[in-house]
């Protein structure tokens, strides 16, 4: 037990310094910050099928252009093992119609994109924390451009308030990019909570900021999100 907490403070060290060094060096030199303000909606069906299986569908909506014009709509199939313990593993596959307004070439972009994560939570008191390692690779659907590979990785942390319905989460994602040697590319904080409604699903509600690390025109984004969750047992 105390490896693994030893094991969560270094993760911790290691990607907020990652973030700080990456975030130094996207602001060394002349370039060009964007920012945006964005909207995401997600609903998710999930089925349990036991206590080691589950499966889900997700559908999200995202805006851009101060949440005013249309970014992006998802459709994702995902399954997911639990080991005994607190170890996890998932593959995901999603269907991405993405709108390039930007550049020379603008239209719908199709997309898909594949991944696979592993996933391991801890317990301490009030505290839940939990890391996720992912690796995702993207592509355009008829496109002859390289695969987008990424490796990413996720800290996340929750608090249970005694009498309180609302308990507060955290997290932290730090993105690398494996396609040309692109190195740690995109970093996001998260900060949101969720209610949990009887019978009827999870309702939750979070703010993102989402930065890019590399490129001369690197881009802030702000995220304001709503999502809607519901689990089925067998």
């Amino acid at each position: 037990m105390k490896y693994i907490k030893y094991t969560f403070k270094y993760a911790i060290v290691i990607l907020v310094s990652v973030i700080v060094i990456s975030q130094a060096k996207a602001q060394d030199g002349e370039s060009y910050v964007v920012s945006d303000l964005e909207a995401l909606t997600e609903a998710t069906v999930k089925y349990k099928i036991n206590d080691s299986w589950s499966i889900g569908l997700d559908n999200g909506f995202r805006l851009k252009s101060n949440a005013s014009v249309m970014d992006q709509y998802l459709t994702e199939f995902n399954v997911k093992y639990k080991f005994t313990g607190n170890f996890s593993t998932a593959f995901g596959f999603r269907y991405i119609l993405s709108n390039d307004n930007t550049g020379d070439v603008q239209g719908l972009e199709h997309l898909n994109r594949w991944n696979l994560d592993g996933s391991y939570k801890l317990d301490l008191s009030r505290f839940t924390f939990d890391t996720r390692l992912r690796y995702q690779s993207k592509k355009e659907y008829g496109s002859d451009d390289a695969t987008d590979n990424t490796l990413r990785f996720k800290l996340g942390a929750e608090y249970n308030i005694k009498k309180w319905k609302f308990d507060p989460q955290f997290s932290a994602e730090i993105f690398k990019g494996l396609t040309d040697s692109e190195g740690f590319n995109k970093y996001r904080v998260t900060v949101g909570t969720e209610y949990k409604i009887k019978k009827a699903g999870t309702i939750s509600a979070f703010y993102r900021i989402e930065q890019d690390l590399i490129g001369l025109y690197s881009s802030t984004n702000y995220i304001l999100g709503l999502g809607y969750k519901y689990t089925i047992k067998n």
